[in-house]
């Protein structure tokens, strides 16, 4: 019994001298994060560091892609110079017919045919038509018609066609005609025919 007095002798001391902390006013403070305290400077210069590596990086990456920026220019020029070569060349070879108005287009497809034509400033025209026809036991599709332009000199030149289980058929004054056949090869052709004839009547 005297032990424990004995030891709330000493508790009560020692509570008489320890300082008194109240948690309301002038009491608790809340945390105010690393301000006043050793590690601040460190997070200070983080920071620094941080501010000062983002622009330094910006323009690393800036100069490792100058190359690529500078060739894709590089290129972007050579395909515009080659597009205003190739276009001076059609220029120059087919005159002003690369950017001719055209005055007339249009074109028709249905089930059993088609249709189409179309004209130009310049003097260029065409029409044809197709219709389904039926060639033996299976069927296609024949066309005729017409296109007409102007050669180099000047001269019209008009092409008209048939295409059929015949093949393609043009007639133009402009296509070559080959030399007549020799009367002796027509003359052979004619005795080759009769023999054959008389060959199978024989049979």
């Amino acid at each position: 019994m005297k032990f424990l007095v004995l030891a709330l002798c000493v508790c009560a001391a020692s509570a008489a001298t320890f300082p008194q902390r109240s948690y309301g006013a002038g009491g608790y403070k809340p945390f105010q994060g690393f301000k006043n305290t050793p590690v601040a400077p460190a997070v200070t210069a983080a920071k620094t560091v941080a501010s000062a590596a983002v622009p330094v990086a910006a323009q690393a990456a800036a100069v490792a892609a100058s190359p690529f920026v500078a060739a894709a220019a590089v290129t972007a020029d050579a395909a515009s110079t080659t597009y205003q070569a190739a276009k001076q060349v059609v220029n120059k070879a087919y005159g002003s017919d690369a950017e001719v108005e055209i005055l007339r287009s249009e074109s028709e497809v249905n089930a059993d045919g088609y249709n189409y034509g179309y004209e130009t400033a310049n003097g260029i025209s065409s029409q044809v038509t197709g219709q389904y026809k039926k060639i033996g036991e299976e069927g296609a599709v024949v066309s005729q018609g017409s296109f007409r332009y102007y050669s180099p000199d000047g001269t019209p030149v008009e092409v008209t066609f048939v295409a059929d289980e015949n093949g393609y058929q043009p007639q133009s004054s402009v296509l070559p005609v080959g030399p007549a056949i020799p009367d002796a090869i027509l003359r052979s052709l004619a005795y080759i025919a009769e023999k054959t004839k008389d060959s199978v009547q024989k049979y």
